[in-house]
Order: structure tokens, then sequence, then C-alpha cells
């Protein structure tokens, strides 16, 4: 299975301003086979991190406008349900121990360079302190698979 993202970051700068939305980010991450799973296109694409290597060639980042706010749901709820859809299958279903090793692997290059976004880890940090933000981001978030428990 791919991994599925979706982020919305926002801000508002004061009580009587509307929110608005600042980035939207939404992706199957290609684990073992990449997936086309969209085919919208939007008004402001954004720059992507230099760590954003683990995201699929149908990558969204974009800065919606606000006529595409609702756009932003309909893409993301459609590419969730989709994948919910596909969970429940058994397409991706191996018992092949070079695929798993593979997975394992990919998952946790995932976990790490998604782990690596500083912004993430600063938002956190400045809300709930640096050693829980590391431990969220690490072991909730982003943890990665240990090799050592498995038989």
């Amino acid at each position: 299975m791919p991994v599925f993202g979706f982020d919305v970051v926002g801000y508002q700068n004061d009580e009587k301003e509307m929110s608005k939305i600042s980035g939207v980010f939404i992706d199957w991450s290609p684990i073992l086979t990449h997936d086309k799973w969209h085919d919208t296109q939007w008004n402001k694409d954004r720059k992507l991190p230099y760590w954003a290597t683990v995201f699929s060639e149908d990558f969204i980042a974009v800065r919606p406008t606000e006529d595409e706010y609702e756009k932003v749901f309909e893409v993301g709820f459609d590419a969730f349900e989709r994948w919910l859809e596909r969970l429940n299958t058994d397409e991706d279903l191996t018992d092949d121990v070079s695929e798993i090793e593979q997975i394992i692997e990919r998952q946790n290059t995932y976990c790490e360079h998604q782990a690596s976004n500083k912004r993430t880890m600063g938002a956190l940090t400045a809300n709930i302190g640096e050693e829980k933000a590391r431990h969220f981001m690490t072991e909730v978030l982003f943890p990665k698979i240990k090799t050592d428990n498995m038989s």
C-alpha cells in the first residue's frame, strides 16, 4: 500500500480575521509501486522541501486560493476513500520475504524523512515542549518499524 498523507496548514492572524489555508499536502507516497491517484490542477503549487523525496510524482503541494478550499477537501476525501477501499482488498498482501524487507525499508525511510521536517517539529515544540514533540514525531506520527521484534 502507498502511504496516505493529507496535511492542511492554516493560520489566523487575529480573532476578527477568517482562517486561511497556507498549504495543502496530499499524497499516496509509493512503497513498492507508484499509483496514479489524481489528475487535478491547482493555481499555486508550492516548492517542496529538500527531504520531500519520499513523495509520489502526483504529490499535491499547493497554496490554495480561497475558491479552491472546497476542491482541496473533495480531492483529499476522495483520495482517502479510494485508499480505504484498496486497504480493504487483498491486492497489496504479500508473504514474499524480499518484498516485506523492501516495504519495511521504504516505510522507515518515509518516516525518517517526515520526522526531519523542521516546521512540524517547531510547531509541536512551541505547543508541547521539545521532549513531548520529539516523542510524538518519532513514536506516534512517524514511528519506524523495528525489525528486531519480527519472527
